[in-house]
């Protein structure tokens, strides 16, 4: 028989609240009732670094995470600095470390900056003699940190090692320059800008206000020709009412010698003399086609154009565009000039040489403009007028063999005709040549 429900002997049954050791609804209770995340994270919040300070919290618990509005430059609403937590099983509140730091945090110069692409909040120290740059926050703007610790010389007499060098474009107020900073482990700000800032960017700092700002505003750097020009109304109006009478003066001047000046909207002529001219109607037109030929293709157009015109079939043209180039027959037994666009996408014989010499030229040009380059950078020995050099024989020249010598002179400089040219004057014969300066060396005479 199976024992009763009442009997001592039944096995007793328990509730989902069971506070009984072995039981194992007591044991999950105890894990489900444990706070979640009571430990503070490792790393800063990244809305918080926007915002110029290092805060270790959850981003759910952060006030700066309103998605749907855009990170503020101002430092009105900006958090207090923390220092991160010392033990990581003792949790850290942000409103004691907000409350201790409220008072020394408003005494701050602040101002809104651009490192790389990610706006932050820069502390300006007037004491410091280097920018400071926290860790976290360059591993956030993505900075390159150059792994050499330097010591730092604190105020208390003490020292302390930074990681490395940090080098990165910071811009403040549409200013954009390449600055480097310390990169520091343990530090409250994101960064901190020392005394030297001032030899990159012109700040002018009011000690009795806390305020820091530009001498010039971006509009000031434009060159003249840029700046807008703030004309009053009277200006403005005697301005356009001079426009008009001069407008009214040039049309009736063009109307008055119609026979000179050509009003009319033609394709314009070049001129190769004259930088300036006016166009006039007797002027003729320089015939020239946007395309090119090649010699044998050209000959042969331009004898069939010249028996065209001589036969009365054509008339001379200055049009830039006049080219016969096929006649057709048609029903009738009359011809007709059309333009066989096959000839010119397909290469001839003529152009497939031509291609060629071409690619060699500019290999020849590229090779040569490099050449000169070269001798400008390098340091030039001989420069003085008067000095004694010697010329050296190039190994390509047909008068060399394996007997000739490989330098000729000695020479006198008599001038620098160029930047890597100098005409020389050879003691011997008294003749004037023109050398290049890599062929030439410095002359010692040899003693008695």
């Amino acid at each position: 028989m199976s024992p009763r429900r009442n009997s001592p002997a039944a096995k007793p049954t328990t509730d989902a609240n069971c506070i009984i050791q072995h039981c194992s609804d007591s044991r999950q209770n105890q894990k489900r009732s444990k706070p979640q995340r009571s430990m503070l994270p490792k790393t800063p919040c990244r809305y918080c670094l926007d915002k110029g300070q290092t805060m270790y919290h959850w981003h759910r618990d952060c006030q700066n995470r309103a998605r749907w509005q855009k990170t503020s430059l101002s430092c009105a609403d900006d958090p207090k600095p923390q220092n991160p937590p010392t033990q990581q099983g003792q949790p850290e509140t942000n409103s004691a470390k907000a409350s201790t730091n409220k008072s020394a945090f408003n005494k701050f110069i602040k101002i809104p900056v651009l490192v790389e692409r990610k706006p932050t909040i820069a502390v300006v120290d007037t004491a410091s003699t280097d920018n400071l740059i926290s860790v976290h926050f360059a591993k956030h703007a993505k900075v390159c940190i150059r792994r050499t610790p330097v010591p730092i010389h604190t105020t208390g007499g003490g020292t302390t090692m930074s990681l490395g060098l940090a080098n990165f474009n910071l811009t403040i107020s549409g200013i954009k320059k390449r600055i480097s900073a310390l990169v520091v482990t343990n530090m409250s700000f994101c960064l901190i800008l020392g005394i030297d800032i001032g030899r990159a960017f012109p700040l002018v700092i009011d000690l009795e206000k806390r305020t820091i700002s530009l001498k010039h505003t971006k509009s000031e750097f434009k060159p003249s020709g840029q700046r807008p020009r703030s004309l009053g109304p009277k200006r403005q109006l005697a301005a356009h009412i001079t426009h008009l009478s001069t407008r009214g003066e040039i049309d009736k001047l063009t109307e008055e010698h119609k026979d000179v000046f050509d009003t009319k909207n033609e394709l314009p002529g070049r001129y190769t003399d004259d930088y300036f001219h006016i166009r006039l109607k007797t002027d003729k037109l320089i015939a020239k086609r946007p395309y090119r030929h090649p010699q044998a293709k050209r000959k042969e157009i331009n004898r069939h154009a010249d028996e065209l015109l001589e036969q009365g079939y054509i008339r001379e043209s200055t049009s830039l565009f006049a080219s016969p180039r096929k006649h057709v027959g048609k029903k009738d037994g009359s011809q007709r000039m059309v333009f066989d666009l096959t000839q010119d996408i397909s290469a001839n014989k003529a152009e497939l040489i031509r291609i060629p010499m071409i690619a060699k030229r500019n290999s020849d040009n590229f090779k040569e403009r490099k050449k000169i380059e070269f001798d400008k950078s390098r340091k030039s020995i001989v420069s003085k007028p008067g000095t004694l050099v010697k010329r050296k024989i190039p190994k390509n020249l047909l008068t060399r063999n394996e007997l000739s010598p490989s330098f000729d002179g000695p020479y006198e400089i008599l001038k620098q005709t160029s930047p890597v040219n100098f005409r020389l004057k050879k003691l011997q014969t008294g003749k004037e040549e023109i050398a290049h300066a890599c062929h030439l060396e410095p002359y010692y005479p040899r003693g008695p």
